[in-house]
């Protein structure tokens, strides 16, 4: 029967251990750099209390199997020592964060005396012990470590999170954080008795009165099993905890896309106020050069004839660049009507509308396009934009072949617009959808270099992508995709 409880209360001990140890490993493992939260900065402290108390009980199960001796016991006692300063110095830390608008200068003090005097104490035991010749000092060393160590450090971090929690309440609720500080402190404060007042039997008081025998009579446990199970308790309630940091980095997200998306809006009202307001002078201007040029010409010079012909191309180029810019403020404001699109029907009313820009040489080839669930006039918008390129990039090639398809993936529709024009290099792929980016100079291919950000900001409001691959002088092929949702 002996046997059965000793192996009951080594159990007991790797539990125990356990739980600590894990503690300390989620501690130091959860993301906590560039926390907000001051607490942040002292838990290594709470995390190395973990690590060394796990390894301190685990060596105390091996030597309870194995054999006692000095050496070990003296190791252990190092251990045990040095993990309820660990857990002394984090709740003097979390006490004095809880109140550090209300502590004076005379309490400070007074805490760091109190601190001296428990390291002074810690020291003491381990020397003692280290130069004691009695076999059994580790058992009073170990009585007087809990006295003088364990109670005083595991109460002080119980109540420093109890007190840290009423002081950050509302906070630490709307990060659903809050039970589990109050559970931490309340389970510390507990753990304080277990592990700091009931001790070993000793011949002296209190130890001869409340001890681990009389803890066994009155409960009819072993105190390690409710100290392995407050562990695991221990260990839950502080894993909860940690989603404060968890809770403070989608916060902070959440306020960067806040402030992102204020900003960007603040950008489409001002590009659209420029925009429309603009049109006014340039039309002036573009009218008043035109008038020019169609009263005055018998009394200008060529000079001056060309530089106004310069005025009237600069004014045409400035207004495509301001209807492409409302273009694009308006795609991302305009609101979207779904219904099923036929899209073979969009792209022959589209290439009719293209007419004009299509050369006899231009070969164009429809596979088989499909219906899909999309904003009509937004659609038309982006194979009006991928078509136009398509031509402007193939005008110059002895025979141009331009190919639109629609194929189906998983629960997507891919189309594409391909052709064997200019292309260009995939390593300045990164720019294609930028606005105001181009691949390729004005002296070759006119544009604004607005057509396709404006598509990809469709393409991304229809809940799909949109990327190309090309090869240079060897053509391109644009790709969207626009998902499976059709009534």
């Amino acid at each position: 029967m002996d046997w059965i409880l000793q192996w009951s209360i080594n159990t007991f001990f790797i539990f125990y251990g356990l739980a600590f140890f894990v503690m300390g490993i989620i501690i130091l493992l959860h993301p906590k750099k560039g926390s907000a939260f001051k607490l942040a900065d002292i838990l290594w402290l709470l995390a190395c209390f973990g690590l060394v108390h796990g390894i301190n009980e685990w060596l105390s199960m091996w030597v309870i199997i194995e054999y006692q001796s000095r050496t070990l016991d003296l190791v252990k006692m190092f251990l045990l020592v040095s993990s309820f300063i660990f857990l002394f110095e984090f709740g003097k830390r979390l006490l004095l964060l809880s109140f550090s608008e209300r502590i004076s200068e005379g309490q400070k003090k007074l805490a760091e005396y109190f601190t001296w005097g428990i390291y002074l104490s810690g020291a003491l035991i381990i020397f003692f012990s280290s130069v004691s010749q009695y076999s059994d000092f580790w058992i009073a060393g170990g009585i007087w470590t809990r006295y003088l160590l364990g109670f005083p450090s595991a109460l002080l971090t119980g109540v420093g999170l109890l007190f840290y929690y009423r002081r950050n309440e509302s906070l630490l609720r709307e990060a659903k954080a809050g039970k589990y500080f109050l559970w931490s402190g309340l389970s510390f404060i507990i753990y304080s008795i277990l592990a700091g007042l009931i001790v070993p039997g000793g011949d002296f008081f209190p130890s001869n009165w409340l001890n681990t025998d009389s803890f066994l009579k009155t409960v009819h446990l072993p105190v390690q099993a409710v100290r392995a199970v407050w562990a695991i308790i221990i260990t839950i309630s502080v894993a909860g905890a940690m989603r404060i940091f968890g809770w403070e980095t989608k916060k902070t997200l959440e306020l960067k896309i806040e402030k992102i998306t204020a900003l960007n809006e603040e950008l489409e009202a001002f590009v659209y106020s420029v925009s429309h307001d603009l049109r006014n002078p340039l039309t002036v201007i573009g009218g008043f050069s035109g008038l020019l040029l169609k009263n005055c010409s018998n009394r200008l010079d060529e000079k001056s004839i060309g530089d106004l012909n310069i005025i009237n191309e600069e004014t045409e180029k400035m207004s495509r660049y301001i209807s492409e810019l409302l273009a694009f403020s308006r795609s991302e404001k305009q609101e979207m009507k779904f219904e099923n699109v036929d899209m073979a029907e969009l792209v022959r009313l589209v290439l009719e509308e293209l007419k004009s820009f299509t050369s006899e040489k231009t070969s164009i080839h429809i596979k088989d396009l499909p219906q899909v669930r999309g904003d009509l006039i937004l659609l038309r918008q982006v194979f009006h934009s991928l078509l136009a390129n398509a031509l402007k990039f193939t005008r110059y090639k002895e025979k141009a072949v331009i190919e639109i398809g629609c194929g189906r993936r998983e629960n997507e529709f891919i189309c594409y617009v391909k052709d064997n024009g200019a292309g260009f290099d995939m390593a300045q792929s990164g720019k294609l959808f930028k606005i105001f980016h181009r691949l390729h100079t004005a002296d070759e291919f006119e544009g604004t270099g607005l057509g396709l950000a404006i598509c990809q900001r469709i393409i991304n409001r229809h809940g799909g992508r949109m990327w190309a691959e090309a090869k240079v002088n060897e053509g391109a092929t644009f790709y969207f995709s626009l998902p499976e949702r059709l009534d």
